[in-house]
């Protein structure tokens, strides 16, 4: 390794070899013959270079290697140090600080045996790749309009990746192999997501690590997949870095204490060394110091008449730490806190090492700035389980649990369209609502007071999802996303207008699936109906409803509205004079009167206006809509979203509220995505116990969602949303006071703050005045 050569000459040797070889250069010059130990600097010239150091080039860098610390990567998957260690890397999700997770990491850390790195990466993101990924799926139907709004996005990445303190933060457990299944047995019961890293993924990992670089992409949490190339690797900047120790630190610290330097905005690798040490040995050390300081404070006390409240203090907890580690309570261990620091100048460097140290310095923390081994310190953050400055603390477990390594959690999996920042983590929101780890299903809700930006976010995801290939469906009760239509090429259908009815009732399914269909129907028309039947005449509606599909089955008839509407009549005249207006009545255009299908033309966006609809009909036309993309998923499988705007209307209806519930658990068998918004969630969450979710209720609806963005919410509504949403008291009274445009973002890999963050180019497409659209605008964009 280059810290243990004595000679300057060979040392200035083989960092200019190395040079040769890299796109860039290692260290900025010489001072007295010999290499600057102080600062290192990567390459700054790389806009000129092609790429980094290939796969196969890589084996012609022996020397780079060797700087690392590091003989070559064995099998693909081990670290091989210079001294023969084999070393294993995992990539670990991000989790939220509480109380239960400090616990279980306490558990953990008293159930090592051996020793083990935790360590930190968080730099400046790099784009690049997710921007490609993002543009092969874009979806070639969309008009110009969307292809420009689409590429606004894309522009505002590459904005983001220049964006001082956004971060991309990744954390990772470095052990030797033979140890492998000790740490992931510990670790366990914490509940981490843990991946290991092996292939391209960990040679690219270990040239980020040495540039001072984000990895060039980043591996999902329960796959770990990179892509080939490394171009993405160059830096337009050069990276200077300065490392200090934490040589001293409070035994009690704020558990959120890690989270505030981390989520300052510096770039930095921050590692923790730590080694068990063996109870019996640690109680004997502990016991001579309580007998030292013992004579100590005696000594005082004999001299003065009083022992210092330093000393009597220090030898409570040493006395308190052995009953402890004696009890097996707590266990002692040997710690090292080192952090490299990155910039790209000097005087940024400077600026970020001052800051951090003014951090720890504010809660009596010491930083020890290691000036004359900075190589060796270096190394101590790099991933190779190997304190390099051989400098240590003694901790015990509590102290360690409260510096949590794995926290904030973000939700940057890189894998779907772009959401916005989190304020907190300062970090990007990306969110796969269609391939996202651990979710039961495709729906959203969406929950916000009026005026919190509910319509916005609604169409930043639909514009997001549909520019990359998504079908969206968008039922609108207020007449809120024509212009969004009209801009974007997509098509405006009214139904309640003559020649625009939908047709719901054309079934194909037999069995099973035609039972569960038609019990949804029967759910719609006693909507329709408008008043709750008794058990009886639900009965005949079933009966009548069966009868005639299973007939229309036999027969090789198609099925539609007024074949429904006569065969109920026939058997039920009461029935049919219930649902005469939907067929002869002021309601007779919200259903089609013929077996078409206003569907079988797709629009990448296609807007059901229900701006006309009387106000008692609209929860049924909601439910019209819905049941009618339904029978279009069934016949022509594709990803589709439907979003049911203002909700409440229908899941304040009993019925309603089913419908919509067993909607939403069906929709995933089809790929479809059920989107609600809605703001009355205070009288919607209401508990009614004595009929569940007949009584006013749309909490199933809302809870059967697997991801939920919830913006400003009334303070009334508190209490009863974080008990649904499962929040704690600290962030459910966030949510009263949350300017328009950030939410809570729900998702089953965690609670996340995220502010939206749209182009200019988006924030121009979703304008909508009111009375903009109307008839003239229909006539031009409905087909």
């Amino acid at each position: 390794m280059i810290e243990e050569m004595t000679d300057d000459k060979e040392k200035t040797g083989i960092l200019a070899r190395v040079r040769q070889h890299l796109p860039g250069r290692l260290g900025n010059g010489h001072k007295n013959g010999t290499v600057m130990d102080d600062v290192i600097e990567a390459p700054e010239d790389a806009a000129d270079v092609k790429g980094w150091p290939g796969k196969e080039e890589l084996g012609n860098l022996p020397t780079l290697r060797a700087f690392m610390g590091y003989s070559h990567i064995a099998d693909g998957e081990r670290i091989v140090r210079n001294d023969g260690r084999r070393i294993a890397v995992f990539q670990v999700k991000g989790k939220e600080v509480e109380e239960k997770v400090i616990r279980s990491f306490a558990g953990a850390l008293n159930s090592l045996i051996n020793g083990v790195q935790f360590l930190i990466r968080q730099h400046p993101p790099r784009l690049n790749d997710y921007r490609i990924r993002m543009r092969s799926r874009r979806s070639a139907k969309i008009d110009d309009r969307l292809n420009d709004v689409a590429e606004s996005v894309d522009v505002l990445l590459g904005d983001m990746e220049r964006r001082e303190g956004l971060m991309d933060r990744r954390f990772y457990i470095v052990c030797d192999e033979e140890h492998i299944e000790e740490i992931l047995v510990a670790l366990e019961r914490v509940q981490l997501k843990i991946g290991m890293l092996s292939g391209r993924a960990l040679e690219i990992f270990m040239l980020s690590c040495l540039f001072g670089q984000a990895p060039a992409d980043i591996p999902t949490q329960d796959i770990l997949r990179f892509r080939n190339d490394s171009t993405a690797l160059s830096s337009d900047n050069g990276n200077f870095r300065r490392t200090f120790w934490v040589s001293r630190y409070p035994r009690i610290l704020d558990v959120n204490f890690l989270q505030s330097i981390l989520t300052i905005g510096i770039a930095m690798d921050v590692a923790f060394h730590i080694s068990p040490i063996e109870s019996g040995q640690i109680t004997s050390k502990l016991q001579r110091q309580i007998t030292a300081k013992k004579a100590t404070a005696q000594s005082q006390f004999d001299k003065k008449g009083q022992v210092d409240s330093a000393e009597r203090f220090a030898l409570e907890d040493l006395e308190t730490l052995r009953d402890k580690v004696m009890r097996g309570e707590q266990r002692v261990f040997m710690s090292n806190w080192t952090v490299t620091v990155h910039a790209d100048s000097e005087r940024k460097l400077r600026e970020n090492v001052q800051t951090l140290r003014s951090m720890f310095g504010s809660v009596l923390a010491t930083t020890d700035m290691l000036p004359n081994v900075q190589r060796r310190a270096i190394h101590t953050t790099m991933p190779l389980a190997n304190n390099a400055i051989r400098r240590w603390l003694r901790t015990d477990t509590n102290t360690l649990a409260l510096l949590f390594p794995f926290t904030p959690a973000d939700l940057d999996t890189r894998t779907g369209p772009l959401v916005g920042i989190d304020p907190v983590a300062r970090s990007l929101v990306t969110l796969d609502i269609f391939d996202s780890p651990g979710s039961q299903n495709m729906n959203v809700t969406i929950a916000a007071t009026s005026g919190a930006g509910k319509s916005f976010s609604a169409k930043l995801f639909v514009e997001r999802y549909v520019t990359r290939g998504v079908i969206a469906y968008l039922i609108d009760p207020e007449g809120e996303y024509l212009g969004l239509a009209e801009a974007a090429g997509g098509r405006i259908i009214t139904p309640g207008v003559p020649g625009q009815g939908l047709n719901p009732f054309r079934i194909t399914e037999k069995g099973a699936e035609l039972t569960e269909r038609v019990k949804h129907l029967v759910k719609l028309l006693q909507v329709m109906i408008n008043e709750r039947l008794d058990a009886e005449m639900v009965g005949r509606l079933d009966d009548a409803l069966m009868s005639y599909y299973e007939e229309a089955s036999t027969k090789g008839e198609d099925t539609h509205w007024e074949g429904v509407y006569n065969y109920i009549k026939e058997r039920n005249e009461r029935l049919g004079i219930m649902l005469s207006p939907f067929y002869t009545g002021t309601s007779k255009y919200l259903l089609a009167d013929d077996g078409r299908d206003m569907l079988e033309e797709e629009a990448p966006i296609t807007v059901f206006n229900l701006k006309n609809v009387d106000d008692e009909k609209k929860p049924a036309a909601q439910m019209v809509c819905s049941e009618a993309v339904w029978n279009r998923a069934e016949r022509v499988p594709a990803d589709r979203m439907v979003l049911v705007d203002e909700a409440w209307m229908t899941l304040k209806n009993p019925d309603g509220a089913e419908f919509m519930m067993n909607t939403a658990k069906r929709a995933r068998k089809h790929r479809m995505s059920l989107f609600c918004i809605t703001q009355d969630l205070h009288d919607l969450l209401t508990e009614n116990t004595t009929e569940g979710i007949k009584g006013n209720s749309g909490r199933a609806v809302i809870q059967n969602a697997s991801n939920k963005l919830l913006l400003r919410q009334d303070a009334a509504a508190i209490e009863t949303v974080m008990k649904t949403f499962n929040l704690n008291m600290e962030t459910a009274s966030e949510l009263p006071g949350l300017p328009t445009g950030r939410g809570l973002l729900l998702t089953p890999l965690g609670q996340y703050f995220v502010d939206l963050e749209p182009s200019p180019e988006e924030v121009e497409l979703f304008k909508w005045e009111a009375g903009q659209g109307g008839v003239e605008a229909e006539a031009q964009v409905t087909g």
